[in-house]
């Protein structure tokens, strides 16, 4: 899933391992919408940690971070908001 971009994560300091963060994941499965952000992200450039920080940073144009506006089934809102980058 890693390697296909259907989820992006990071190394954490002092911590073992890769991380993919919580708010990726609702009910045991993949935030719908997800893996396009993460394609659009990716293609503008932004490497793996970059994605993740964008993703979990409250956004002005959403009101909540990416992740939340994902989870809330908001993900053309977010991909607008991915334009900016």
């Amino acid at each position: 899933m890693i390697r296909d971009l259907r989820v992006v994560g990071c190394r954490v300091e002092g911590l073992e391992g890769y991380r993919v963060p919580s708010a990726f994941v609702s009910d045991g499965h993949i935030v719908d919408g997800l893996r396009g952000s993460i394609m659009q992200l990716h293609d503008a450039g932004m490497d793996e940690t970059a994605i993740v920080e964008w993703m979990l940073t409250p956004h002005v144009e959403l009101g909540e971070t990416p992740a939340e506006a994902l989870a809330a089934g908001r993900k053309h809102a977010v991909r607008r908001a991915a334009i900016t980058v």
